[in-house]
């Protein structure tokens, strides 16, 4: 039997594509705090021909912090640190989108109050909700009932046990919030990349995640590019300064 050449010559170059070419992740920083409260780590993502990407993430045990929604109004803009500091928040990420004079984009409700209406479009395909115990939870857009606080974000990266690219190429900063199975959540955030690249290096990240977090159950992309911010205020602070003004802001406390 004659030797396929062409299928080795095949199998060879999607070997090349799915194992020279993957992105490597590498701990740069890894510390628990807030007396196991949260864990921070810091990775740096690697493949060839491309500039390293920095990703930081914190892991929130839920029960242990409470969170918060927060909108601001265009007249009274603070920065995501200032913010922080108002609620004497020791966690803090950027949230939703906004439009044309600072309104919200998508649906906002506040402790009940609803200040802007559900968008059913290819991006805002979330929601980011707070029940009335402080604990955070994310869903589809179509599970919207019983609100206590929520904004609207997207699109989602990760459902149903698969991942979601959204065909987005631009190259910005992100930022992404998760929900675990456990209900615990991670925020992340990531220097300058496509969406649909963080989503190659996200599924490598979550194999490698520690065994106590859990099985990641939601991902959902939150405003990025100029709005991604990102806080952490422990004894060595963390802080990605945002250059636009953000509308909204999810804070953790003690």
């Amino acid at each position: 039997m004659a030797f396929n050449y062409k299928c080795l010559v095949f199998t060879l170059i999607l070997f090349y594509i799915k194992f020279v070419n993957a992105w490597e992740l590498s701990v740069i920083d890894d510390r628990t705090f807030l007396d196991g409260s949260a864990v921070y780590t810091e990775y740096e993502a690697q493949e060839q021909k491309r500039f390293p990407v920095s990703i930081k993430i914190v892991y929130i045990f839920q029960e242990k912090l409470k969170a918060k929604i927060v909108q601001q109004s265009a007249e009274s803009k603070k920065t995501l640190i200032e913010l922080a500091d108002q609620n004497q928040a020791i966690i803090g990420i950027n949230g939703g989108y906004y439009r044309e004079n600072f309104l919200p984009n998508g649906l906002l409700i506040l402790q009940g109050k609803q200040y802007s209406r559900m968008v059913h479009n290819d991006l805002l395909q979330g929601i980011v909700k707070l029940d009335i115990n402080d604990h955070l939870s994310l869903s589809s857009r179509e599970d919207s009932s019983n609100i206590y606080s929520a904004f609207q974000a997207g699109p989602i990266l990760y459902q149903g046990s698969q991942w979601y690219k959204p065909n987005w190429n631009k190259v910005r900063k992100r930022s992404i919030i998760f929900e675990f199975e456990n209900r615990n959540i991670m925020l992340m955030n990531t220097s300058a990349i496509s969406l649909d690249e963080l989503v190659d290096i996200l599924k490598i990240w979550v194999t490698k995640l520690p065994e106590n977090y859990g099985k990641l159950a939601f991902a959902l992309n939150l405003d990025g590019g100029r709005s991604s911010a990102f806080f952490l205020n422990f004894p060595s602070p963390v802080l990605v300064q945002e250059q636009d003004y953000i509308k909204t802001a999810i804070l953790f406390m003690n």
